[in-house]
């Protein structure tokens, strides 16, 4: 810590907050009495006005509960009167009354009102505006500490040096021969020191250290008295010659002291601290004025420093969460002072923030961070308030948001943004995948907590979208979706300690020679009262979670099992290979590769036998981590898939590093690819590909003659789908393996 504030403890214990009640009904006072001193407050009330006044002054509250209606004196006569009184007008006071007209409320402010509650009032509603105004108090009496512990430290060394220079100034008038050393001094001080003739009003003396403070040569400063002046910041001026003028006026004012900025001829800004004193003769009479000026800009950086900290992200120097609130509260406060005052709030979640922050470091996702928040300002208008609210989300307000248009429009430009790769380094560019969610004001929300909520559910429906910056905005029903969906949430918990999972398998035929090459597990959930569950319908609600890694770990060791099983129990099944559908999270997982390493281990089969399918869209951001894993997973013999090749073409521009065996053609391209020409040519296109790069192409979705014959003269090697067999379980496939295991599926 810096020596200066070495001695400033701005987290020195303060007693608890006192609080003063002041209500003639008792039953209020009880409640309010009660409740305040669980919260640990410290609590006295009182019935009366004349009460409250009396005890005011010696229990000094922190902050006072008041009503209007009082048996003696009105609240608003209550206020004023503390307001007058230089000994409580600090006081905060917030009225609490059952008078719920805006004349009321304007005329409760005039007198001083720092808050308004209309009764009958609502417990979290007292609590949250007393802690609101008690944390304000709070700022401001570390403001005010701060400010006066620097003040102190100015004073201390201004009185030194004020103490030095008089006396160098005294013995350089009594004696000659001292002039040149107290020249020497004043030369070398850092602060400006000057004397000014009382008659003439003209500068007498200046040491060299204001050329350097003000940037002027000294003769300019000397020769024009006017431009002292002339310096000073124009919103700063009249205050400081109202100053200079007390000093000036003898009415026994002997010495003055002033803040205020100047223009260097820059235009750069500084600070001053302007002391000045009258200097009197051995008879009383006025001789000149001394002054001594300090740059203090280093000072005030400080104290802006020290607030900005409070309310603003260090990295991105956006609102941060605490402030965020507030802005939200007061949007909040004037829609229900205002008609026609609307807004909107947005979240808005960097989605690949830890795999980045994993992959390349943090450094590269904190500038991530800031070229992301740079982004989202760009898309805003000039009223819009960005804020940064964790680690990976910003929070908006959308000011004027009367019309989903004007909403749209601003998401559309955002969308359109991040379609493109961020630039956050020379040599480096990194594409942002985003949520978005939307929800609109309206006076139905109480508090910030409620809008943040259905923010919350607004983009927890747009992650379960696979666009690159998808959004959802908030509907009502989309509370009770999301109660269901935690309810979801909260049984997958459950369901592999219950054994709820299992898993179906479909064959995938060579069409070379129709025999079984492989099945594909696929994954089902048998919900005790919903009865059996695609994981479309809970896989990404699953990948939110952790619960992902586990569910895989079960889905490959269970596959394994059954393959194994199947190869000792039926002849002609050594070379078939079982395919398990991964999302893409689980191979970034430190301990995936050992545990399939265990997993084979255990259940003793041939890795030759396994392979992976990988979603297409998960191969998107390629990284050299990302490589290393495949390679260690091909390097181990296991195969490898694109599952949905086709479907937004992320990968195919390094698909040739890519270490996989087979692309699964997208099953859109293969439906109904008998009746259309186009599909017919994607699917050429993905089949030639392959064939290019060395690589399998596997057909999904097989479910007509047609589309079976228009693959086998394309060159398509393998295929799936109902045209061969639906998903069975696994009795169903031994019975049917048990009577042809070569060509069971013919």
């Amino acid at each position: 810590m810096n020596n200066n504030f070495a001695n400033f403890d701005e987290t020195s214990e303060r007693q608890p907050n006192k609080i003063l009640i002041i209500d003639d009904l008792a039953d209020n006072l009880h409640l309010l009495e009660s409740t305040l001193k669980e919260r640990g407050y410290e609590v006295r009330c009182a019935k009366t006005a004349f009460m409250a006044l009396m005890a005011v002054e010696s229990y000094k509250p922190d902050l006072i509960l008041l009503d209007i209606k009082l048996p003696d004196l009105d609240g608003y006569e209550v206020c004023k009167q503390l307001k007058a009184n230089p000994k409580t007008r600090e006081i905060t006071v917030i009225f609490l009354t059952v008078l719920n007209d805006t004349f009321d409320k304007i005329r409760a402010f005039e007198v001083g009102a720092a808050d308004y509650i209309s009764k009958p009032f609502q417990i979290p509603e007292v609590l949250a505006r007393i802690n609101h105004q008690l944390n304000l108090i709070s700022a401001k009496i570390k403001y005010r500490n701060l400010n006066a512990f620097l003040e102190k430290k100015v004073q201390q060394r201004t009185a030194e040096l004020q103490q030095e220079i008089i006396e160098r100034i005294k013995a350089q008038m009594q004696a000659k021969q001292d002039r040149e050393k107290l020249e020497s001094i004043l030369n070398s001080l850092q602060e400006v020191v000057i004397s000014i003739d009382v008659n003439s009003w003209n500068l007498i003396y200046l040491n060299p250290a204001a050329e350097k403070i003000y940037d002027r040569a000294a003769i300019d400063l000397l020769d024009r008295n006017k431009v002292w002046l002339e310096v000073i910041y124009p919103e700063d001026r009249q205050r400081v010659e109202q100053c200079f003028s007390q000093l000036k006026s003898g009415n026994n004012i002997t010495n003055m002291e002033v803040e205020y900025r100047i223009l260097r001829p820059n235009g750069e800004i500084r600070w001053l601290n302007d002391r000045r004193y009258l200097v009197y003769d051995d008879n009383g009479e006025v001789l000149r004025i001394d002054a001594i000026i300090n740059d203090i800009s280093d000072r005030k950086q400080a104290e802006r420093r020290w607030l900005d900290r409070s309310v603003y992200d260090g990295l991105t120097g956006l609102p941060n969460r605490s402030l965020f609130v507030d802005l939200v509260e007061i949007s909040l406060k004037q829609i229900q002072d205002s008609t026609d005052h609307c807004f909107a709030i947005l979240w808005i979640d960097l989605d690949n923030y830890n795999s980045i922050a994993v992959n390349f470091g943090n450094a590269i996702a904190d500038m991530l961070l800031i070229a992301f928040a740079e982004l989202l300002k760009n898309c805003l208008r000039a009223n819009d308030i960005l804020a940064r609210w964790s680690e990976n989300r910003f929070g908006a307000i959308l000011d004027r948001a009367d019309r989903v248009s004007k909403i749209t429009q601003i998401i559309n430009s955002m969308q359109t943004e991040l379609e493109l790769p961020l630039n956050i380094a020379e040599d480096r560019n990194i594409l942002a995948n985003a949520s978005i969610g939307v929800v609109f004001s309206s006076k139905n929300y109480r508090s910030a907590s409620e809008l943040f909520r259905d923010a919350d559910i607004a983009i927890s429906r747009a992650k379960q979208e696979d666009n690159n910056a998808s959004c959802s905005i908030f509907e009502p029903q989309m509370s009770a979706e999301n109660s269901s969906q935690f309810s979801i949430e909260t049984e997958l918990q459950l369901a592999l300690d219950r054994q709820e999972f299992l898993l179906y398998y479909q064959p995938i035929i060579s069409l070379s020679d129709r025999k079984l090459v492989a099945f594909e597990a696929l994954l089902r959930w048998q919900h005790p009262e919903r009865g059996l569950i695609s994981p479309t319908n809970f896989i990404a609600i699953v990948e939110q979670k952790d619960l992902i890694l586990r569910i895989a770990e079960w889905v490959i060791d269970r596959a394994c099992l059954q393959l194994k099983d199947w190869q000792m129990k039926f002849e002609g099944l050594d070379n078939v290979k079982i395919a398990v559908n991964l999302t893409g999270r689980e191979i970034t997982e430190a301990n995936f590769i050992p545990t399939v390493d265990r997993i084979l281990e255990t259940t003793d089969l041939d890795p030759n036998c396994l392979q992976f399918e990988i979603p297409e869209n998960s191969l998107l951001e390629e990284s050299e981590a990302h490589l290393t894993v495949l390679n260690r997973i091909k390097h181990k013999k296991i195969g490898l898939s694109i599952d949905n090749f086709g479907a937004d073409l992320s990968c195919l521009k390094n698909l040739h590093r890519l270490p996989i065996d087979n692309l699964k053609i997208c099953s859109s391209f293969i439906e109904n690819m008998h009746l259309s020409q186009e599909k017919c040519d994607l699917v050429r296109t993905s089949i030639a590909l392959a064939h290019s790069l060395g690589k399998n192409a596997i057909a999904l979705s097989v479910e007509a003659a047609e589309q079976l014959a228009q693959l086998e003269s394309l060159g398509c090697q393998q295929a799936q789908g109902h045209f061969f067999c639906k998903p069975l379980n696994a009795t169903a496939v031994e019975s049917i393996v048990s009577v042809n295991s070569q060509m069971p599926f013919q």
